[in-house]
């Protein structure tokens, strides 16, 4: 997702949004969403999110979703 995208999600400008992303990275020491996404996993306190191939939202009926 580019800065335009989350600027329209949330509402901002896209250059807020650049400023925010450049912020984050400095804070974080690193460079690019590629390094910010590897950050986010390599320190997640939660397990990976897995979902077994017959659970995926497409094959669950509404009220199994719900």
């Amino acid at each position: 997702m580019g800065n335009r995208d989350i600027a329209r999600q949330l509402n901002l400008s896209e250059n807020t949004v650049k400023n925010y992303m450049f912020h984050i990275f400095e804070k974080l020491g690193i460079s690019n969403r590629v390094e910010l996404v590897l950050y986010a996993l390599s320190n997640s306190k939660r397990a990976p999110m897995s979902i077994p191939a017959d659970e995926s939202p497409s094959t669950m009926t509404r009220a199994q979703r719900d």
